[in-house]
């Protein structure tokens, strides 16, 4: 098989046999499944691609409508997929602030781990004890800002949101970072069930905001964005989908 079905197939219904080679060849397979095609799989496979897929790009973008004096990038030691970190110094409201933007890995479910610290889980948490010591290196007793798909958070049982590893978000929250987005019944998810791409049969909240070093917050504002269905044309029709399978949370807070 070849084209678009062949990956498929080979994802869906050919999973013993991708995970039959060594490590490394696992590896392979699943960095450049996204060339949709069996043959070139296997012709980057013999020609020693590399174990990460996309070619290592990570699609991390920090953004400002403030300029950066200063700039920073902290790379992870990741198994397939390339994760980062980036750091941006500007000044909001007068003040230096520290914005960090990350996507930390994801609990990849029946994607087989083969990398250095026993499982997704495990890998995460590790990713997030070395970010949370950057932050405080960058930021000191600063404003720092925190954003991105952190792919964990807590349950929150008044607002029907369930966990997921919900331990590795504990990490943020020991160090003192804070999450507005989370506020009891009022707490919407970004992982949903109602997301179209998402085909997830929870809600769950793991993209943050996350704040330290600021004066108490006067009003937060909260709404989520992204939630509007796309018509898209297919071979078979029209059809409705999302632009992501993450709903966005859009914060807007006030200072004293």
């Amino acid at each position: 098989m070849s084209g678009s079905g062949g990956a498929e197939c080979l994802r869906g219904h050919c999973g013993w046999t991708a995970y039959a080679p060594s490590a490394p060849c696992q590896n392979c397979l699943g960095a450049n499944i996204g060339l949709n095609n069996i043959g070139l799989i296997f012709q980057a496979c013999a020609q020693g691609s590399g174990s990460l897929t996309f070619g290592g790009r990570n699609g991390v973008i920090l953004l400002s409508k403030q300029p950066f004096t200063q700039k920073d990038v902290l790379k992870f030691d990741s198994f397939l997929l390339q994760r980062v970190a980036l750091y941006g110094q500007t000044t909001v409201a007068g003040a230096v602030t520290h914005a960090f933007c990350t996507h930390l890995q994801a609990g990849l479910g029946s994607v087989k781990y083969n990398g250095k610290l026993g499982g997704w889980q495990q890998e995460q948490a590790a990713e997030i004890d070395e970010l949370v010591k950057w932050v405080g290196a960058k930021a000191g007793s600063g404003r720092a800002v925190l954003l991105g798909d952190m792919n964990c958070g807590p349950a929150v049982a008044e607002a029907r949101i369930d966990a997921e590893f919900a331990d590795n978000f504990a990490k943020f929250t020991a160090a003192g970072l804070a999450a507005p987005w989370l506020a009891g019944a009022v707490t919407q998810c970004t992982w949903c069930k109602a997301n179209l791409l998402a085909g997830s049969s929870e809600d769950r909240v793991i993209d943050h905001a996350l704040f330290k070093g600021w004066p108490a917050f006067g009003d937060v504002q909260r709404s989520r964005i992204g939630e509007a269905k796309v018509a898209i044309d297919l071979a078979g029709g029209a059809t409705d989908t999302q632009h992501s399978d993450h709903f966005g949370a859009r914060l807007t807070v006030s200072l004293p």
